[in-house]
This record gives structure tokens, sequence and C-alpha cells, in this order.
């Protein structure tokens, strides 16, 4: 499966970030609010997408986007 539409798991924001960045993925990344643990989602894929599809922390986080802006998980429910 080709890393644009796959998912991609980390420890940390800023591992997150700079894979994006590196790999050119596109997509949002979900940074829980618990651990701060971080994932990238395909870039089809809308925040309001990924928090209804059940794979966002039930402790709520943020959606970071590829051009920095912010949008709380509260914003998208």
């Amino acid at each position: 499966m080709s890393s644009r539409r796959s998912t991609h798991h980390f420890d940390n924001e800023a591992e997150a970030i700079r894979y994006r960045d590196e790999e050119g993925t596109g997509g949002w990344i979900f940074v829980c609010n618990d651990k701060g643990e971080a994932t990238i989602f395909p870039h089809q894929m809308t925040p309001k997408d990924i928090f209804n599809s059940g794979q966002t922390s039930s402790s709520g986080g943020r959606f970071i986007g590829a051009t920095g802006k912010i949008i709380s998980a509260e914003d998208v429910a």
C-alpha cells in the first residue's frame, strides 16, 4: 500500500510533522491529548472523516494540517 494512502503512527507530534514534510505524504495529523502520540492520516480524509472513523483518542486531541492549521477534535465532532 502506498504511503500516500495509509496511516502512519508516531510517538510524538514533531516526528509526525518531520515525516510528513520529508516524505510529502500530506494529510492531517491527529495528536492525542493524553500521551501526545500522533497519527498521519491519508490526504483524502478530512478531520471530520478521521474523527468519525473511530481512530482518534477518547481523551481528545487536535488536528494539524499541512499548512500548520490546528483544529481541535471537539470542533469537528
